[in-house]
């Protein structure tokens, strides 16, 4: 009995352990990156663009091969 109980103590010190350091890093709790919709090209004749949603930190690929933005992506501020 008191091995299992050493054991079940070691075991959630080395857990407890572990979130802390992932905690630390960053790693269990990091913000996720904004969402940004944009105007994905497929390469079809008959639906050669759709609007999709993905990670700001995918935009420089999609961008790369001639992705744009979307206009509801834009942040602008109108004067009257």
């Amino acid at each position: 009995m008191e091995l299992t109980y050493k054991k079940s103590i070691r075991t959630m010190l080395v857990v407890f352990t572990a979130v802390l350091l992932l905690a630390s890093t960053g790693t269990v709790f990091a913000k996720p990156a904004p969402i940004i919709t944009i105007c994905h090209n497929t390469g079809s004749e008959t639906n050669p663009q759709v609007t999709i949603d993905i990670s700001e930190n995918a935009w420089p690929a999609h961008q790369a091969h001639g992705d744009t933005i979307h206009w509801s992506s834009l942040k602008t501020t109108i004067h009257l």
